[in-house]
């Protein structure tokens, strides 16, 4: 299930718990669902982001350009 749908699931929850349909056991399984969910999101993204890195690492420097190697140190040079 996608994050967006977990959203909606969780709404649809929040309706339920506030008209008192909801029985609690269903709301702690709705509960462990979303954040298993959630953690699955969050897990992949890190995965995603930490394979860009990697790939990123491979790159040696005499493959970039003379002006995008410029360009990148004046800015790290204006954030500090």
């Amino acid at each position: 299930m996608t994050t967006s749908r977990t959203c909606f699931r969780l709404r649809y929850i929040l309706h339920q718990l506030n008209s008192g349909q909801l029985p609690l056991e269903d709301l702690k399984r709705n509960i462990e669902y979303a954040a298993l969910v959630l953690e699955t999101a969050y897990m992949d993204e890190t995965r995603r982001i930490c394979d860009e890195d990697d790939d990123l690492a491979e790159v040696t420097p005499e493959t970039v350009p003379d002006e995008a190697s410029s360009s990148f140190h004046t800015l790290s040079l204006l954030r500090f």
